[in-house]
């Protein structure tokens, strides 16, 4: 089920404030690509069974996410990290998912904030 907002317009509005419109794609970009670069890692980690490689990519993954407003992703993002920290297999199976399916959407909500300020 796709979410309704899965990035924060008036974040991405006030970081447009805070740089440039012409600026932002390519920021926004850059987030897209450390994302998925951090999503790629996560699934690494969780195929070693190494809890706290996935911590630490959630907590970096956390930070940058709130930047561009995706906060559902940085929402579990902080879960991940407290799961990961705390050994809970279990929930971290679960909350990759999660995190997977809640970027897939920021992303493309990026993606059509782009195509909104470009057009």
């Amino acid at each position: 089920m796709p979410l309704s907002n899965p990035v924060d317009r008036q974040i991405l509005a006030a970081l447009e404030a805070d740089t440039s419109r012409e600026l932002i794609p390519e920021l926004i970009q850059v987030f897209i690509k450390s994302a998925d670069n951090r999503i790629a890692q996560i699934t690494a980690h969780l195929a070693a069974s190494d809890l706290a490689g996935i911590a630490a990519e959630a907590h970096a993954l956390k930070s940058s996410s709130a930047t561009f407003g995706a906060g559902e992703v940085r929402r579990f993002c902080a879960e991940l990290e407290a799961a990961g920290k705390s050994g809970d297999a279990v929930a971290v199976e679960r909350l990759v998912a999660g995190l997977t399916l809640a970027l897939d959407a920021a992303k493309a909500d990026l993606t059509a904030y782009v195509n909104d300020i470009s057009g």
